[in-house]
């Protein structure tokens, strides 16, 4: 039960076994777990097993168990976020109940204290994560200033991160403008967030081509595979980029 994955949760082969032990109790070994969050055996097992809990729960049901653990997880907001985005995947009806958007709610309002109070870099990060569970324009006042240069590189990640996982056009714009000053450990991780979405793919190398990015900010592997996609817009632009590279090669 509860008490056996707060041990060995970590095993990727013992856990599977012990979370299918525990059947139609899975929402008191949720919240016997949640109390244990700090352990790191508890920690990876607890997404599965509020995955577990969710797929039990019936419409009439209400989410104390999930209410309960997430307040047991206090103090690891990336782990709260991570319950409540296991529980809605494994069963996306609760996600639509007024109950649900009101756990929520409440921790990306906490979130967002954390992040403006938080005297560590490492606080305000696992705080910037919970703004995953919002909108950008709800959370775009926090994440803009945080991928300014002069942040700290971990506050910087967890703010690309966050922001990559949006769609909106801004993001694209917000991270083209920003990339020729990123540290070079940032770098790659924002040319793959560009890269991901066609919209942003076709920003990012419309930006190359104007030079405002230089041609080194995509590569020719890069190209080459953007190349091969069936979206005619960043195909044809990642074609004249690569035509572009081997005529100043030969030159």
């Amino acid at each position: 039960g509860a008490d056996f994955l707060a041990v060995a949760g970590a095993d990727r082969w013992i856990r599977p076994a012990a979370l299918s032990s525990i059947g139609t109790s899975s929402p008191a070994a949720l919240k016997a777990l949640a109390r244990t969050a700090s352990q790191p055996s508890a920690a990876a097992a607890l997404p599965e097993l509020a995955a577990l809990a969710a797929r039990r729960l019936q419409p009439t049901d209400r989410l104390d168990t999930f209410r309960e653990a997430l307040a047991a997880a206090t103090g690891f907001p990336a782990l709260q976020v991570r319950l409540l985005q296991a529980a809605a995947n494994a069963n996306p009806a609760i996600a639509a109940r007024p109950e649900f958007r009101e756990l929520t709610t409440a921790l990306i309002a906490s979130a967002r204290t954390s992040v403006e109070q938080s005297p560590t870099a490492d606080e305000q990060s696992a705080a910037l994560r919970v703004l995953s569970l919002s909108t950008w324009s709800q959370a775009r006042d926090l994440l803009l200033p945080r991928l300014e240069p002069a942040i700290a590189p971990t506050v910087q990640s967890a703010a690309l991160d966050v922001a990559s996982g949006f769609a909106d056009a801004e993001i694209a714009e917000a991270l083209i403008e920003r990339l020729p000053a990123m540290s070079p450990t940032l770098v790659p991780k924002a040319r793959e967030a560009l890269l991901r979405r066609p919209a942003w793919a076709v920003a990012f190398l419309d930006a190359i081509h104007a030079g405002t990015l230089p041609a080194s900010s995509v590569t020719p592997t890069e190209l080459q595979r953007l190349a091969d996609l069936p979206d005619d817009a960043v195909r044809s632009r990642a074609i004249k980029l690569l035509e572009s590279t081997a005529r100043s090669s030969r030159e």
